[in-house]
């Protein structure tokens, strides 16, 4: 039965930020520009298999944020390649375009498990 437990577990690495809409910024704006990020993300070391998610409150208890941006990543060896390679990276150029229609400044990294 231990051995049920102690066989390695899939994890993802996940980094969820909360977001407010900057402006007149709308959702549709949101969107088309997370398909730019996702592009330029996927160029990146560790970045081929990210994931992006954008979450919107329906039936929520949520304290000043209008939206979740979700960034998922296959395995830590994966986040620690592609936040390695950010900084140097055209991506920071699509976050400044980012940042002037939503404010996501604060986030949190989350280690992920599926159950099976």
């Amino acid at each position: 039965m231990l051995m049920v437990f102690a066989a390695p577990a899939y994890s993802e690495a996940i980094q969820i930020y909360n977001c407010t809409f900057e402006g007149d910024a709308t959702d549709v704006d949101v969107h088309d520009m997370a398909k730019k990020w996702v592009a330029a993300a996927k160029t990146l070391p560790g970045g081929k298999n990210l994931q992006v998610a954008i979450r919107y409150p329906v039936a929520a208890s949520v304290d000043d944020i209008d939206f979740k941006f979700v960034v998922v990543i296959p395995t830590f060896a994966d986040w620690g390649a592609f936040t390695d390679a950010y900084d140097a990276s055209k991506l920071q150029e699509i976050d400044d375009q980012l940042f002037k229609i939503a404010n996501c400044g604060e986030s949190s990294v989350w280690e992920g498990v599926f159950v099976k």
